[in-house]
């Protein structure tokens, strides 16, 4: 299972967009995969909580992202969120990839979700 991601620099600061999950697998092997890959960034330890959302306020991947660019991950050792399947978002669905170094830290961010 592999995780395409393409990182695009804005005017003030970087996107992080996923492009594709390679799998052909069950959802928690999807949170397996994205715990395995963030893993080393954390000192081999974190949470990710996978969530597939309907999405009624947003039909664009872009305009979910600004609605959460102060929750989206960054890709260090800080929680935050990944959106998965961004092209089902024009079809009322998403998935959110919470992270955190612990579980409570990873539902503490979810719980910052705003309504989607």
């Amino acid at each position: 299972m592999g995780f395409d991601f393409l990182n695009v620099r804005g005017i003030d600061r970087w996107h992080v967009f996923n492009n594709e999950i390679n799998a052909r697998d069950t959802a928690p092997q999807y949170a397996y995969a994205v715990a395995q890959q963030i893993t080393p960034r954390f000192g081999n330890r974190a949470a990710v909580l996978m969530e597939n959302m309907r999405v009624t306020r947003f039909r664009d991947h872009e305009a979910l992202e600004c609605a959460l660019a102060d929750l989206l991950w960054k890709g260090g050792d800080g929680s935050g969120v990944l959106i998965g399947n961004a092209g089902c978002i024009s079809h009322g669905k998403v998935t959110v990839y919470t992270i955190g170094k612990t579980l409570e830290e990873a539902r503490a961010t979810r719980d910052r979700l705003p309504p989607l």
